[in-house]
């Protein structure tokens, strides 16, 4: 018994390779944007209302430091601002999906005057969050630079010059 290598006959493609690449093209963005709601748009979310908070009391601090000539004491970052300051850094800590406290260290302190972030729950979660919040405000680098994150804690350097 022999095997047949008869030929088979060559048939044009049944779609042109446009059509083709599109398809390729539109399965490729949707597979893309999949990605990106699943992996960089949850990481990013926490990280921009931590990087709200921190903004609002560096400008908060600053604003006193400037009026009163002096860094406020060591205290509670509410309480180390003003009222108007106060309310609305309250805002935004309640809309902070890290939970945590956030305290004002004043010059006295070692790497002071600093706000500094103590998380509820430190972990893998929150020290990925702070490193993307670290390559926002500053070199990119957790152990160094003016943005510190530790295993128990975040320090944002401030300077008024």
């Amino acid at each position: 018994m022999s095997v047949s290598l008869a030929a088979k006959p060559l048939h044009p493609p049944t779609e042109t390779r446009l059509r083709a690449g599109l398809k390729v093209g539109v399965i490729g963005l949707g597979l893309g944007l999949l990605g990106a709601s699943l992996y960089i748009i949850p990481q990013q979310l926490p990280a921009n209302a931590v990087l709200k908070v921190f903004a609002e009391a560096r400008t908060g601090l600053l604003t006193e430091r400037f009026e009163r000539e002096a860094w406020p004491a060591d205290a509670e970052l509410t309480a180390a601002l003003g009222p108007e300051w106060a309310r609305r850094l309250r805002v935004l800590i309640t809309e902070c999906p890290l939970a945590g406290t956030w305290r004002f260290a004043g010059a006295k302190a070692a790497g002071a005057p600093a706000i500094i972030f103590t998380p509820a729950e430190p972990g893998q979660a929150y020290e990925r969050c702070l490193r993307l919040v670290d390559t926002w405000i500053d070199d990119g680098d957790p152990a160094a630079g003016d943005f510190v994150v530790g295993p128990d804690y975040a320090r944002l350097r401030l300077s008024a010059e």
